[in-house]
C-alpha cells in the first residue's frame, strides 16, 4: 500500500518500471507489462491512487484498460511535457526508474486531471480506424501505379489487371471494416456524426474522426479549444525586439485527422457558403491558398462546435 496518490510509470514494450512513495520512503517496482501482472499489481494499490505515465500508443493501452476496469484515476501526459521537465529539473541520468520517479514528480507537482475511462469498444474502435486507414493509403498507392502503368509506351495489360483485382479485393475489405465500425457505434455517436456531416464539406470519413478524437465535444468550452485539441492553431514566437516569426500551425493533434480536415476545406470551399465567402475574401487579400484554407478549416470547426453545443444540425445564417 502507498499513501502517496501519485505514481508514476514508466512503459516499455516488455516492462512497466513503477515509483510510489510511502511516506518519505520511496518504492521502485517492475513488473512485467502482462494482463495478469498489471492485474495483481492494481489490487495492492490503496484507494484513491493516481497513475501518470506517458501515452505510449498500444504499448500503455493494457494499463490504461485495466485502470479504467477498477475504476481507478490515471492521467496520460504527452512525452514531450514529460521529456520538458525531466531536462528543467536538471536530471542527468536516463534509466527507466529514474524516468518513472520523475513522472511521479510531475504529477505531484502539476496535479494532473484524471483522463476519461476507456471502454473496450473503443480500443475496438482505434484499432479497426486504424486498419481503415491503411487499406485507404494501399487503394490510393494502387491507383497511382496504374496511372504510372497507363503513361507507360508499352501495354500492362496483365500487370493493369492484377491491381485491379487487387483493388477489388481491397475495397472488399474496406466495407467490411467500415460496417464493423457503425456496429461498434453507440446511438449517441451516430446522431452526433449525422448531426456533423450536415455541414457542407464534412463527409461520413471526417465527421467520424472527429467524434472518434473529441467525443461529444462539450468538454471544449470555447472553439479555440478545440482548434488548440486538433492541431490548428497558430504558434508565433516572441522574443525581445529581435526575434518575431510565425512557425505555421502547431502540431499536438492526430495526423490523420488533420489531413482529413483539409480534404474537407477543398468541398467547404465550393459548397459550405460562409467558408467560401471566406476564402475568396482572404485570396483577394493576398493571402496565400494553404493561410486560406486552415482559416476555412477553423471556420468549419467554429461550426462544428455550435452544433456539438447546441445538439442541432447546421444552419448557415447563424452568426
Amino acid at each position: 500500500m502507498t499513501s502517496s496518490a501519485f505514481i508514476g510509470v514508466d512503459v516499455s514494450c516488455q516492462f512497466l518500471q513503477i515509483s510510489q512513495k510511502n511516506g518519505e520512503q520511496q518504492i521502485d517496482t517492475v513488473l512485467s507489462n502482462t494482463y495478469q501482472s498489471i492485474e495483481q499489481w492494481l489490487q495492492t494499490l490503496a484507494p484513491g491512487a493516481h497513475c501518470v505515465f506517458e501515452a505510449t500508443g498500444v504499448y500503455s493501452r493494457k494499463l490504461e484498460y485495466l485502470l479504467s476496469n477498477h475504476g481507478m484515476a490515471f492521467s496520460k501526459i504527452n512525452p514531450a511535457k514529460i521529456k520538458g521537465f525531466i531536462h528543467a529539473a536538471g536530471s542527468l541520468a536516463k534509466t527507466d526508474q529514474q524516468d518513472a520517479r520523475q513522472i511521479r514528480r510531475y504529477g505531484e507537482m502539476f496535479q494532473p486531471q484524471p483522463d476519461a475511462a476507456i471502454e473496450s469498444r473503443q480500443i475496438e474502435q482505434a484499432r479497426y480506424r486504424q486498419a481503415l486507414t491503411q487499406l485507404e493509403k494501399q487503394l490510393q498507392n494502387i491507383e497511382n501505379q496504374i496511372h504510372v502503368l497507363d503513361q507507360e509506351p508499352l501495354p500492362f495489360t496483365d500487370l493493369i489487371n492484377s491491381y485491379y483485382a487487387i483493388q477489388a479485393s481491397i475495397q472488399e475489405e474496406k466495407i467490411k471494416i467500415e460496417a464493423k465500425l457503425r456496429d461498434l457505434q453507440s446511438g449517441e455517436e451516430k446522431q452526433t456524426i449525422q448531426r456533423l456531416q450536415s455541414i457542407p464539406g464534412i463527409g461520413p470519413g471526417v465527421a467520424t474522426a472527429l467524434v472518434a478524437a473529441i467525443g461529444d465535444g462539450k468538454s471544449f468550452l470555447k472553439a479555440k479549444q478545440l482548434a488548440k485539441f486538433l492541431g490548428l492553431a497558430p504558434v508565433e514566437a516572441y522574443s525581445g525586439s529581435s526575434v518575431h516569426r510565425k512557425h505555421g500551425i502547431c502540431r499536438t493533434a492526430v495526423p490523420e485527422i488533420r489531413a482529413k480536415l483539409f480534404i474537407a476545406a477543398t468541398a467547404a470551399i465550393k459548397y459550405n457558403e460562409p467558408c467560401k465567402k471566406l476564402y475568396e475574401n482572404l485570396r483577394a487579400k493576398g493571402k496565400p491558398k494553404k493561410v486560406a484554407r486552415v482559416a476555412v478549416i477553423h471556420k468549419m470547426m467554429r461550426q462544428a462546435f455550435a452544433i456539438l453545443h447546441s445538439d442541432k444540425p447546421f444552419d448557415p445564417n447563424a452568426k
